[in-house]
């Protein structure tokens, strides 16, 4: 069972609130985080439920139990009581409306009027905030929350968080650009659940196999293939916070040892193999999501970032080249699809669902057409998700005007047995020839 509180070596997902920004941090007594342009100790993080909204005052996070002019509650507006129309043509910005200067913010500051009820003061100080509308009166208090009331809500690393993170920072090409419901996507065209053996290919730094050990639980089997000798970076395993029971089902293995074949790397995918996985105790970048080169002491409520997949024994290779996989996930856009596809489907149960994902469509495509003209699966299709954020308040709701181009595609199918090589020539002829 998932626990409640932050453990002492957990990570968490850091929502900045009124900013579109997310980030990692492995909590500790010695973290650090940046909160509003200053850097802050995030020592309270420890032990403090998911869910909880912390306020950066004297270089501390405080913990807050929210309330009026969070910043996060949006300020839910009656339209129908506001009687009086009011509009900013006459609101002249010559920097006079604002009777608080700099130093006297300052001052507030020092004697100890921090987060809301600073902006509260500053706002009673404004003698142009009653003349606003009150979409700008919401604009003007978030504007000022952003600046003076930094603040942050922890929050529990899912897979659909930790790929918002990748694909919102500076890690989203680590990811190949993989937005959430993208990955939400693929697992579902390969019917992963379970207690489902799924073999996957991840190049998305752990990712892909990171969200398939979660939908699975610790009921079946996790095996991270990869070409080469090399296991690829899966750091990101770790951001999950897995108990030991779903650990135990995550295994790495290469593919040669499933088919005997010498080892065919792409060069743009030889220079990504070499292992990226952080060292024990090793800070994760509050920023980008990234590892960082500076280790830390290791202590006992550390541990758990020690924890990695483990290599697959000669048995357990046996057992699966026996059995076979029921699902395959390949997020692997540095490889050649079609061969890959060529070396993997074999390991794959007939009708076995398999998902692929690229940031680009026509390897896919070119896989598509491999697939149905060597007749090895049906109900082969190419598909690009589209997502759409859209801003949901009283009067005024609508999509935002931005939005990503594209989350990536992916290729999805159902493996079949080849009549031509399973059966007698002439009952496939009568096959072939029945309506």
């Amino acid at each position: 069972m998932a626990a409640t509180c932050v453990c002492e070596g957990d990570t968490v997902v850091v929502d900045h609130g009124c900013e579109k920004k997310r980030s990692l941090l492995v909590a500790s007594a010695r973290a650090k985080l940046k909160v509003g342009g200053a850097w802050v100790s995030a020592e309270r993080v420890v032990g403090a439920r998911f869910g909880t909204r912390f306020e950066a005052r004297n270089g501390a996070l405080e913990a807050s139990h929210g309330g009026a002019g969070t910043g996060w509650e949006v300020q839910r507006m009656d339209l129908a009581m506001a009687k009086v129309m009011k509009d900013n043509r006459s609101l002249v910005d010559d920097g006079t409306a604002q009777a608080l200067s700099k130093d006297d913010i300052d001052a507030l500051q020092t004697q100890g009027l921090q987060g809301s009820a600073l902006v509260e003061k500053i706002i009673e100080n404004s003698a142009t905030y009653g003349e606003k509308t009150e979409f700008a009166q919401e604009k003007y208090r978030t504007k000022k929350m952003k600046k003076h009331a930094a603040a942050i809500t922890i929050r529990r690393p899912t897979a659909a968080a930790i790929c918002e993170v990748c694909f919102l920072g500076k890690a989203a090409p680590r990811t190949h650009f993989m937005r959430e419901d993208t990955l939400s996507l693929l697992l579902s065209m390969a019917n992963v659940g379970a207690p489902a053996k799924v073999l996957v290919l991840d190049q998305c730094g752990g990712l892909v196999a990171g969200a398939v050990a979660e939908r699975l639980g610790g009921h079946g089997e996790t095996v991270v293939g990869y070409f080469g000798h090399a296991t690829p970076p899966l750091d990101l395993l770790k951001s999950f916070n897995f108990e030991d029971q779903v650990w135990n089902t995550i295994h790495h293995t290469s593919i040669g040892r499933f088919d005997g074949r010498p080892v065919e790397t792409k060069p743009a995918d030889t220079e990504k193999h070499a292992d990226h996985t952080p060292a024990p105790g090793a800070e994760v970048n509050a920023e980008d999501g990234h590892p960082t080169d500076h280790p830390r002491p290791t202590s006992n409520g550390e541990r758990k970032q020690q924890r990695k997949a483990r290599r697959a024994t000669d048995e357990q290779i046996e057992e699966w080249k026996q059995s076979k996989f029921d699902s395959l996930v390949m997020a692997a856009p540095n490889l050649d699809q079609a061969n890959a596809m060529m070396r993997l489907l074999p390991l794959l149960v007939d009708s076995g669902n398999f998902a692929a994902y690229s940031n680009f469509s026509q390897p896919l495509a070119e896989c598509l057409h491999y697939l149905r003209s060597k007749r090895m699966a049906v109900d082969v299709e190419l598909g690009e998700p589209w997502l759409r954020e859209y801003q949901v308040l009283p009067g005024r709701t609508h999509p935002h005007m931005n939005t990503e181009g594209t989350g990536g595609f992916v290729l999805s199918g159902i493996k079949v047995q080849d009549l031509s090589f399973t059966m007698d020539n002439d009952v496939s002829k009568r096959l072939k020839a029945s309506p």
